[in-house]
Order: C-alpha cells, then structure tokens, then sequence
C-alpha cells in the first residue's frame, strides 16, 4: 500500500486495499482494535468492506489522517489463522481549481495486463510487460508526471514515453527477473501523478513467483462470430478449479478500436460459467456483438481477448 494517499477536501474517495495470498485462503481486513494493533489511531475513518477491502473515506478536514487496519487470513472453519496489520496516512488537500482547460478527471492506468491480475513467472526468468497510463481528459494541457510505485527487490522501471499519436497516453516499461528466493507472493502497485500534482487510483498486480499458471491452448471460437454468438470455450493444458477468491477474477471482452471494457464476466460467482477437468465454458446470451467490417480489428479483438484471458485466469 502506498504509505500516504492523496485526497481531496470534500470529496468521497473508495481506497481499494490490495490483498492476496499464497495458499488461496479466505482473506478480511478490519479496523485495528487494540492498542497493539493501532496504538493511538484506532478511531475508524470511513466505511470498511472486509473483501474486497475497500475503504470509502470523506475528506473533511486538511491535513493528515492516519489509517491503522488489520489483514486476517482464515481456515476452512473461518478460524483466524494469521494478521498482519497495515498503516497509512490520508493526505487532505484542497480540491484542484478549475483550469482554463476545464480538466477535473485523474490520470488512470489502463493496462498492459488488468488491475488484480495474477500472474505466474518462473524464477531466473524475466517478465516483461508495459503499464499504460491515460489523461483522461480531450484537448487538455495537463499531462502525466510520474508513476509512483510499491515493486519487488530488483523491479525496473524505464522511463514514461508519451505517445506520438494519442498525445493523452503514456506508457512506462516494467522488467522483473526473480530469484529463487523470491518464491511466493509479490505486488507491484502503480499510481499515476499528473502536472497538476493530483494523484488517481492505485492499481496492482500480484505476482507467483515459482507457481506456474496453466496456459491457453485452445479458444472457440476464434475469428469472425455472429452477432448473437453466445457459447465460448478455453481449453487449458491442466487441471483447473474454480477460483477461491470471492470475486475480482474476470473474464474481460474489450472493443478493439478504443480498448475499452466492454463485458466482464466473474468466473468466481457467475452462474453463466461451467467448470470441467481442463475446460471452462461460458455463455454471452444477452449480449449483441458489434459487426466489425475490417478482418484486421476482428484479429486484434481476438489477439487482446487471448492476452487478457492469460493474465487473469490463474
């Protein structure tokens, strides 16, 4: 978590705590309620969602606020089996004014891979991937001035390029070889800053060091679909379970020609998915698919739908 997140006065914010853990145990977060456990900041500062842990927080005072939490996994008889607690400041400022170009949006990320994805790498192996971040804003003079981030020992991070030709997007190169050592549970979390100094949403990736994920062997089906194709297998090349995790596992479509969300369905929940040995498969009835006339945006739909079914299905 970012030790201190930035927020504005007289604004509710929803903080999304990242969790995660290594044996798929049920996880909570909860006020800190001991002196052990929160010393003299104990007082609760919003509304708290145990899973997904979300904090929705308003801002009603300048300054600093701290925050003192407590991460609990739990066995199959819901018994505490460990805690750890987690601190962190709110920084209260004044809303930023309105400027001549009327932008009032944050910097968001947007990918490379999906926010909470969870992604498998071998250890002496490199992991690369690019985070993208956008000024979500049109004829604009705000521009992005850094991405903040919490990363494993040995992480890299390349410098942030504008784009040529989206002059509102900026991407930065990430580059990961993990040790040995490393085996297990490791986050990296960015936050964009742009050149007003306003800080947007912080997204996380969670990393398996040494657990490898099954990989994508097959997909139906793939290429041009009618527009009221419903039924869709993956085939994988093990066995698979449905995830543990309460929810945040998505099955994501994305329009090919802007990137965006366009259907996501949670493969831990939804009763549209059925689960066999080394398949799952789900159905899209009541959704109607945009005809899309050149074959090369229906590829590169497919090629983006294969990307992100890799990286979020563990």
């Amino acid at each position: 978590m970012n030790p201190i997140v930035q927020v504005e006065l007289g604004k509710t914010h929803v903080i999304h705590i990242p969790m995660a853990d290594s044996d798929g145990d049920v996880l909570r977060c909860r006020w800190g309620n001991a002196t052990t456990e929160c010393g003299s900041v104990c007082a609760p500062k919003g509304a708290l969602q145990a899973n997904p842990c979300e904090l929705t927080y308003v801002a009603t005072k300048l300054g600093y606020q701290a925050v003192a939490l407590v991460i609990e996994d739990f066995d199959a008889s819901n018994k505490v089996i460990s805690a750890i607690p987690l601190q962190f400041l709110f920084h209260i400022v004044n809303a930023t004014a309105t400027t001549d170009d009327n932008c009032t949006k944050l910097p968001e990320y947007i990918g490379e891979r999906a926010p909470d994805s969870c992604i498998g790498i071998k250890s002496n192996t490199t992991f690369s991937m690019n985070a993208h971040i956008r000024i979500p804003c049109t004829n604009t003079t705000t521009t992005l001035k850094d991405i903040l981030t919490i990363s494993p020992v040995g992480l890299i991070k390349g410098n942030i390029i504008r784009d040529l030709i989206d002059r509102n997007l900026y991407t930065m190169s990430i580059t990961w070889t993990p040790t040995p050592d490393q085996y297990g549970i490791h986050q990296l979390c960015l936050t964009p800053v742009d050149s007003r100094q306003r800080t947007g949403v912080q997204s996380c990736l969670t990393f398996q060091v040494d657990i490898q994920p099954p990989e994508i062997i097959q997909m139906a089906p793939f290429g041009l679909v009618s527009a009221t194709h419903s039924t869709w297998t993956i085939v994988f090349d093990r066995n698979i379970i449905r995830p543990s995790r309460a929810n945040q596992v998505y099955i994501r479509f994305f329009q090919s020609n802007n990137n965006q969300e366009v259907l996501r369905i949670d493969v831990a929940t939804d009763s549209r998915i059925i689960y066999q040995s080394r398949q799952i498969t789900f159905f899209t009835t009541e959704t109607i698919w945009q005809q899309v006339i050149q074959f090369e945006n229906i590829h590169h739909f497919n090629n983006m739908f294969h990307s992100r079914v890799r990286s979020i299905i563990f």
